[in-house]
C-alpha cells in the first residue's frame, strides 16, 4: 500500500514548494517564456492554463479578458477582483 501512496505524497510536496503556486494574468502582460509572476504576468488566461499544473491558482489582475475558447484538463482555480461601474 505504501507504493500507491507515493504519487499523492509527491504531488503534495511539489505543491508546497510552489510548483502549484499562483500564476498571474494581466491584459497588459506578455505570454513570453517565464511569465506568470506578479511582476511579469501572462497576458492571456489560456496561456496561464497551459503553463499551470494541477492545483495551481490563476489570479487575474483587473481588466478585460476576451476568451474565445478555453480547454482545462486539470484542476485549477481562477480568481479575479470584482469591479463595479457606478
Amino acid at each position: 500500500t505504501s507504493f500507491l501512496q507515493l504519487p499523492c505524497v509527491l504531488i503534495a510536496i511539489l505543491c508546497v514548494y510552489s510548483v502549484c503556486g499562483d500564476i498571474f494574468v494581466s491584459p497588459g502582460g506578455s505570454d513570453s517564456s517565464g511569465c506568470g509572476t506578479e511582476t511579469s504576468p501572462c497576458q492571456t488566461i489560456a496561456h496561464a492554463v497551459t503553463i499551470s499544473t494541477p492545483g495551481s491558482t490563476i489570479s487575474l489582475f483587473p481588466g478585460t479578458f476576451i476568451v474565445s475558447s478555453l480547454y482545462i484538463t486539470h484542476p485549477v482555480s481562477i480568481i479575479g477582483s470584482l469591479s463595479f461601474v457606478d
